[in-house]
């Protein structure tokens, strides 16, 4: 189900600001942290760096920017910012809704850009769905998301990841090749399909296939 944003089909355009969303719970260890990192930082490279900025917000029962939006200059720089990203903070809970809706408020709609029309992407990232989901609230974020030309590509670690409510409502507001799922992190970091998929949501990712 592709949908058409403002200023074209966002699949449309090789330039966005693109925020990686991550919530890695309390049963995450440091060395899948790690992982997870590195593995981020390596997809982030994919993207033109001339033409795309990176960000990275963390949540849990609250959303936390820990790499504003940047132009990074060399990919090398890029990658450094990401292997030194730290995951001190681990929650047992995670408000999807409100760190949507921080990233909406916060890092795009307060961001300074030359280009109104640019878009916009979420590469939202998450080991754990939350006990309870208000869906009306949820639709409501994800529905506004939608009309200020955010696209989302999620992907979830650990098989309870693939249907709860959050996966399910994404996949509502932007089809089922939105997301992808795979079972830990060691088959996330060796995980093809996971990149082909991401690749064929978000044009800008196909630049150095």
């Amino acid at each position: 189900m592709d949908f058409k944003l403002k200023s074209g089909a966002f699949s449309d355009s090789d330039s966005a600001d693109i925020v990686f969303l991550i919530h890695a719970s309390k049963n995450t260890n440091n060395k899948d942290f790690k992982k997870l990192m590195k593995y981020l930082g390596v997809i982030a490279q994919r993207p033109d760096i001339k033409k795309n900025k990176i960000g990275i917000v963390f949540y849990g029962p609250s959303a936390e920017t820990v790499l504003e939006l940047t132009e990074f200059k060399k990919v090398k720089l890029l990658a450094k910012a990401f292997r030194k990203i730290k995951g001190n903070k681990r929650f047992k809970t995670a408000d999807l809704v409100s760190a949507l809706s921080f990233v909406r408020e916060h890092v795009f709609n307060g961001k300074d850009n030359d280009d109104p029309a640019r878009p916009n992407g979420i590469v939202l990232v998450r080991d754990q769905g939350a006990k309870k989901v208000n869906t009306d609230n949820m639709r409501n974020e994800l529905s506004l998301l939608h009309a200020n030309a955010v696209n989302i590509f999620q992907i979830g670690i650990g098989d309870n990841t693939a249907n709860d409510t959050e996966s399910t409502l994404v996949k509502e507001h932007y089809g089922d090749s939105s997301s992808s799922t795979v079972s830990s992190y060691n088959q996330l970091v060796g995980s093809r399909h996971v990149v082909d998929n991401l690749s064929s949501k978000f044009r800008s990712f196909r630049e150095f296939m």
